[in-house]
């Protein structure tokens, strides 16, 4: 059950699509000299993490990002207090776009009570206020299903960029209206192929030509169905995906996570590609600069990677 403070900021997230800090006109005009320079590319560099509701991960994963240039950043089970703190600390000058999470943490994000608060999925555009957020709660069938996305949109270089941080469901599920249990593997294709659905209808319908960017714990390896969907140039004209932490055609590429089996769900230890940063093929090129990958305390890596964005 949603605690009544999370409902109510999850409802003014889903109705408003604010994102916090103050609006205001500034932010990246894509005027600067590198980007001249580079003629018709402008470079976006994305911070992916999911930081375990970790105050210390969280903290380096942000100076990471400043000291890397990042336009935006994505971060998963980050804890509601982590985001207060973010909000006073930066929604003056970057905008963060917040989904709240749909279920307690089982360890993490404590309460005065002993209970667990609700780690959310967060976007931020470092650029400036004027971002506007979406929040997609509903990824698949049960939409209370655990698993969502939530994006910033802002202008580079004249271009609208959709950044979205993405969390998949991790394991098979049993829903606590119902008693029904999911399989994982099937949740996860019906959000990754909802994600498909946004972009397509969404970010490079009719004369739309905007650059869509998806980074997040995907709780999948790359050659699995439902990142199938993700890899799969299954949208037509405009605006398929790729990623960069791979080998020429090859979906495989470094590890981004690892676990001794403590925070896992069944209790063991894993290795694996499961955290991704897509960038949409209409204005990116299919291969690119090969990914930053930082361990940390977290049992997820941070990956950083950088697009030559089409103008």
């Amino acid at each position: 059950m949603v605690n009544s403070k999370m409902f109510v900021l999850m409802m003014a997230l889903s109705t408003s699509g604010c994102v916090t800090g103050e609006f205001t006109d500034e932010g990246d005009t894509g005027d600067d000299d590198g980007e001249r320079a580079l003629g018709g590319n402008a470079p976006i560099t994305i911070v992916q993490h999911n930081i375990e509701k970790r105050d210390e991960v969280l903290e380096r994963t942000l100076t990471h990002a400043k000291n890397a240039g990042a336009h935006g950043i994505a971060l998963q089970e980050v804890c509601p207090a982590q985001v207060e703190r973010l909000r006073a600390t930066y929604g003056g000058k970057w905008s963060i776009a917040v989904m709240p999470g749909k279920k307690p943490a089982l360890s993490g994000c404590d309460l005065p009570n002993g209970t667990h608060d609700f780690p959310a999925n967060v976007a931020i555009w470092t650029g400036g206020t004027g971002g506007k957020a979406t929040v997609y709660a509903a990824m698949s069938n049960p939409a209370n299903a655990p698993g969502g996305m939530v994006c910033v949109e802002f202008d580079r270089a004249k271009v609208p960029v959709h950044l979205c941080s993405a969390h998949l469901i991790s394991a098979d599920w049993v829903d606590p209206n119902t008693g029904t249990k999911y399989d994982g593997e099937a949740i996860r294709q019906q959000q990754t192929t909802h994600i498909k659905q946004i972009a397509r209808d969404n970010w490079f319908a009719g004369a739309r030509n905007h650059f869509g960017i998806v980074a997040g714990d995907f709780n999948g390896q790359p050659n699995t169905p439902p990142l199938d969907k993700m890899y799969e140039t299954s949208l037509g004209g405009t605006g398929d995906f790729t990623e960069y932490n791979r080998s020429g055609g090859s979906r495989d590429g470094a590890v981004t996570a690892h676990a001794d089996g403590s925070n896992t769900t069944d209790g063991k230890p894993y290795s694996k590609k499961i955290d991704y940063v897509f960038f949409s093929t209409n204005r990116a090129p299919r291969d690119g600069a090969g990914v930053n990958i930082i361990e940390d305390a977290s049992d997820h890596d941070m990956v950083t990677s950088t697009v030559q964005m089409r103008k």
